[in-house]
């Protein structure tokens, strides 16, 4: 797996190797599945570039996520296989049915799937390259970054504090640094409860434990 022009535009910050390392057998054997996400994550398990920005998955992290984040995106699951994952928590996998390659990026604020034909290089290379500003928000994640005077640990990202399924807006005001697996399992709690209501209505939630 070459990443040189990624490696370029990011700096590796840190590398995380403890985190869901109960996780890791079982995702060593579970990436023989796909040889690019064998590639990519024996050679840069567990590094986060540019501060939080974005991060690869490790071993353990990769196979827990990719559980995690298909309970949630049911439609993906048992085709795609998460590697990596930005400062919003949105979690990005490698699809491949048919033997087509196809990034997803799951997000789990607005419940959305975005596709994009691409190998993994490809991805790193040219799209993450090219959409650093657009795509990634760096220059907003750069800010609230600075606020917070520490970096973002592993299994955290930046979440909103009020969903926006439930009218939350999305400015950084409404942002505040959120356990990942907690952020991920409030919004596909509140997605499934509200996502047939209709606009407008008046809602009282209980989050099942």
């Amino acid at each position: 797996m070459n990443l040189s022009d990624f490696s370029r535009h990011y700096n590796c910050t840190d590398i995380e190797k403890s985190r869901y390392s109960e996780f890791a057998e079982v995702g060593e054997v579970a990436l023989n599945r796909s040889v690019q996400m064998q590639s990519l994550i024996n050679q840069y398990a567990g590094a986060t570039f540019d501060h939080g920005l974005f991060r690869i998955h490790n071993q353990g992290s990769f196979y827990r996520w990719t559980k995690l984040a298909f309970e949630y995106f049911k439609k993906f699951d048992g085709f795609a296989l998460v590697f990596g994952f930005d400062w919003m928590g949105r979690q990005f996998a490698l699809n491949e049915p048919e033997n087509s390659n196809v990034i997803l990026m799951l997000d789990p604020a607005t419940a959305e799937a975005f596709e994009l034909e691409a190998s993994l290089e490809e991805f790193f290379n040219t799209d993450l390259v090219e959409g650093k500003e657009d795509f990634l928000e760096a220059t907003k994640f750069q800010t609230i970054n600075k606020r917070a005077k520490t970096d973002l640990p592993f299994d955290h990202c930046v979440g909103f504090i009020k969903p926006l399924f439930l009218g939350g807006k999305d400015e950084i005001l409404n942002l505040e640094d959120s356990d990942m697996e907690v952020y991920w399992e409030l919004n596909r709690q509140i997605y499934f409860k509200t996502k047939n209501l209709p606009p407008g209505t008046s809602v009282n939630l209980s989050i099942d434990p």
